[in-house]
C-alpha cells in the first residue's frame, strides 16, 4: 500500500468479502474436544474482543487515526495491533491485513486463501484508480453474514452482503466464484 489512505480504501472495498473469506477459510469446528455445530468456532469466539470482526467504513485517515486514539485511550484496546478487525491497515508493514482464516489443514488451501485476497486487493485498487466508491453495506448486515459463514462453510454457499447484485463488480465475483453465488442463485 502506498500510504494509509490507500489501505484504508482497500480495507473498505475488501470488507463485503470478508464473509465469503470467512467461509473459504472455516476450519475450527471443534472447541474443547466437542463439535460446536460451527464451521469456524474460532470467528466466533475471535468476536468476544471488544474490536473484532468486520470493521467500520473509514471515509478517511483521520477518521481512522480517530477511532484508534478513542479506541486506545479508552483502554479498548492497548495500542493497534490490538485491533483485530477481520480487515485493517497494518501498523508496521505497507500492507493490509486480512484476518478471517482459520489454521488451512492443507498448504495448497492456504495458497488458494492468500491468491484470492492478493485477487481482492487486486481488483480494490482496480477500482480505487477508477474513482468508483466502496460498496457500504450496513455494518449490522456484514456482522449477520460473519456468523453465518462461520456457522457454514463454502459448501452452503453464503450469500454476499450486497445491496444489489453486481455491488462489488463482475472483477470480484470471478475471483470469489466458488464462494459467491450467481445473482439468481441468492435466496
Amino acid at each position: 500500500m502506498a500510504d494509509l489512505r490507500e489501505a484504508i480504501e482497500v480495507s473498505n472495498h475488501v470488507r463485503p468479502w470478508l464473509a465469503t473469506l470467512t467461509a473459504l477459510a472455516a476450519n475450527s469446528p471443534y472447541w474443547d474436544g466437542r463439535d460446536t455445530g460451527y464451521a469456524s468456532w474460532r470467528t466466533t469466539t475471535w468476536g468476544r474482543w471488544p474490536v473484532a470482526g468486520p470493521p467500520p467504513y473509514f471515509d478517511s485517515p483521520a477518521h481512522f487515526q480517530d477511532l484508534v486514539e478513542e479506541l486506545i485511550l479508552t483502554r479498548a484496546v492497548l495500542d493497534r495491533g490490538g485491533l483485530y478487525w477481520d480487515v485493517r491497515p497494518s501498523h508496521h508493514l505497507p500492507t493490509v491485513e486480512v484476518r478471517v482464516a482459520d489454521a488451512a489443514l492443507a498448504p495448497e488451501d492456504t495458497i488458494l486463501l492468500a491468491t484470492v485476497i492478493r485477487a481482492l486487493v487486486a481488483t480494490a485498487l482496480k477500482a480505487i484508480r477508477a474513482g468508483e466508491p466502496a460498496p457500504r453495506p450496513a455494518p449490522e448486515i456484514l456482522r449477520a453474514a460473519s456468523w453465518r459463514a462461520a456457522r457454514r462453510t463454502c459448501g452452503t454457499r453464503p450469500r454476499p452482503p450486497h445491496p444489489r447484485p453486481g455491488a462489488c463488480g463482475r472483477e470480484c465475483r470471478a475471483h470469489a466464484a466458488c464462494a459467491v453465488p450467481r445473482p439468481s442463485t441468492q435466496r
